[in-house]
């Protein structure tokens, strides 16, 4: 009689490989290319996964930062497909690796940018640090969902992401709020924002008619909190879920300007 782990064995041994590849694709990279290990049949089942998780790496020294640094290079190489889907979520233990490990996280973005990558998650984490948004990331047309943390934007005179539809940020810094709705007005089919804890190094404002002719006519759900500056709610006219919180002040200026558009309308 077949023991209840023959039967399991049995069950997951006729899968398909596509349907395997699917289901490591939830899994953690590290944990992924272990299955090597399992099985003849596992050795290069991971190389077919269409998405690389690097979640909750912490980085605590030279030889650690080193080490990892091998190892998505590695996994970069050895991937059969097209990348789908990035994330990579890292703690670097002081600035000073940090410095030294970012040059790495660009080659990174840049070689799943190439490979047509379509979901970027990006956090990069060190104590009293915040590093720049590789620019390249602007300009991706195959990203359809975009979320990053801790990041500097700036340095760019452009935005050219026609695919994507989602993007979340969080604990990001602008240099003016010009730059961060440019980010917006250069994603033409944006379904999705989440913006929490934007910050900006000037306290410069829009013009009226500046705030009047960002459109975002495909959005439908909108969170924006810990945003103290003006942003033109006209731009949110049309989204079917709105979670907002943002100073007094800018709600009034808005609002204002959102009734005059409804009343030029009329």
């Amino acid at each position: 009689m077949s023991s209840t782990a023959d039967v399991d064995d049995d069950v997951i041994s006729s899968l398909p490989d596509a349907v395997i590849c699917h289901i490591l694709s939830f899994l953690p990279t590290t944990e992924s290319v272990a299955t090597s290990i399992l099985s003849k049949r596992w050795t290069d089942l991971w190389r077919s996964v269409p998405t690389i998780n690097f979640m909750d790496m912490e980085l605590d020294d030279l030889e650690t930062c080193f080490l990892f640094n091998e190892f998505v290079y590695s996994v970069l190489l050895a991937c059969n497909n097209s990348i789908k889907g990035f994330t990579l979520n890292i703690r670097y233990n002081g600035p000073d690796l940090c410095d030294l490990g970012f040059p790495n996280v660009i080659k990174w973005i840049k070689a799943v940018i190439q490979r047509g990558v379509e979901c970027l998650d990006l956090k990069v984490n060190s104590i009293g640090l915040i590093k720049k948004l590789p620019v390249c990331i602007l300009s991706c047309n195959t990203l359809a969902v975009l979320k990053f943390n801790r990041f500097l934007v700036a340095d760019f005179s452009s935005v050219r992401l026609p695919s994507l539809k989602v993007l979340h940020l969080e604990n990001v810094r602008f240099l003016n709020v010009r730059d961060f709705t440019l980010l917006l007005d250069g994603c033409p089919i944006l379904e999705d924002l989440d913006a929490c804890g934007i910050m900006l190094e000037s306290e410069d404002s829009l013009t009226f008619q500046e705030g009047k002719s960002l459109s975002l006519s495909k959005l439908t759900r909108a969170e924006m909190f810990f945003c103290h500056f003006h942003f033109p709610l006209t731009a949110l006219h049309n989204v079917e879920f709105l979670f907002i919180e943002i100073d007094k002040v800018c709600i009034w200026l808005w609002v204002c300007c959102y009734m005059v558009i409804l009343m030029e309308r009329r």
